[in-house]
């Protein structure tokens, strides 16, 4: 497997490192990254500092673990244990932004800070765009800007879903609530049966017989979880052993 040192410095000719010689001293490459997800972290923690400037731009100042979000949405996991700084990579430097445009013609991208909203632009002799993807809703009528519906992708939609949790159950045990508003407050759908949600629903199905079983013991009965999928099946990908083992899994915890 080619690593990225050996791609990026390949793409160097001997003409182009003459070009980064100025009074004598060698004027590294100025290699810029879009996006600190796993592709952009990955290759801002492999490139050799030494041979290259290396910035890196993203309106996250972290990367995060994401297969784990389920276990902090819930409270299995602290939100600090799925996240590592940008600024812990050695020789790295960060600007907390959203790149805007990119101009190829004069190798620069234009740039909005996250905080101030100004405008800056920054060089590049290479640019790598690792900016990640969107959660897409296939314009489902009734799910942008619902407060009721919560996506799973960033660490403020996991931290979100567990001040929902929360907020749902002490709603629901107050003395006014009715027993029909009970039970649709403590609903809960999850949309989608690829491995994210079926982790999801069974980090809530624990967090229900655990926490809840144990603060809000007389709320249980008015408890649902449900999983919609609209093949017939969840892990429509994976072997029919393991989906059989996972439906069953649901069934046998009234997981719908």
């Amino acid at each position: 497997m080619i690593s990225y040192r050996t791609t990026v410095a390949s793409l160097l000719t001997k003409s182009t490192r003459k070009a980064h010689i100025a009074t004598g001293a060698v004027v590294k490459p100025k290699v810029v990254v879009i996006g600190c997800g796993w592709a952009g972290y990955r290759f801002a923690q492999d490139i050799d500092k030494s041979k290259y400037h290396v910035s890196l731009v993203s309106p996250r100042n972290h990367f995060l673990f994401t297969p784990l979000l389920p276990s902090t949405a819930v409270g299995t996991l602290e939100f600090r244990c799925i996240q590592e700084p940008v600024r812990t990579i050695p020789g790295l430097h960060y600007a907390q932004a959203s790149c805007d445009d990119i101009d190829y013609i004069h190798k620069k991208i234009h740039c909005t800070e996250v905080y101030k909203m100004s405008k800056f632009s920054m060089e590049y002799d290479y640019l790598v765009l690792a900016p990640g993807s969107e959660t897409n809703t296939f314009n489902v009528p009734g799910v942008d800007g619902n407060p009721r519906i919560f996506f799973l992708k960033q660490l403020h939609e996991a931290r979100s879903i567990r001040n929902k949790l929360i907020e749902s159950f002490e709603r629901a045990s107050l003395p006014s609530i009715t027993p029909q508003e009970r039970s649709r407050l403590l609903t809960f759908v999850v949309v989608g049966g690829g491995p994210t949600n079926v982790e999801f629903a069974s980090e809530l199905y624990d967090f229900l017989m655990k926490d809840v079983a144990r603060n809000y013991a007389d709320l249980l009965p008015f408890v649902s979880v449900h999983v919609v999928e609209a093949s017939g099946h969840i892990l429509g990908s994976f072997k029919s052993s393991l989906v059989d083992y996972v439906e069953k899994f649901f069934e046998s915890r009234s997981i719908k």
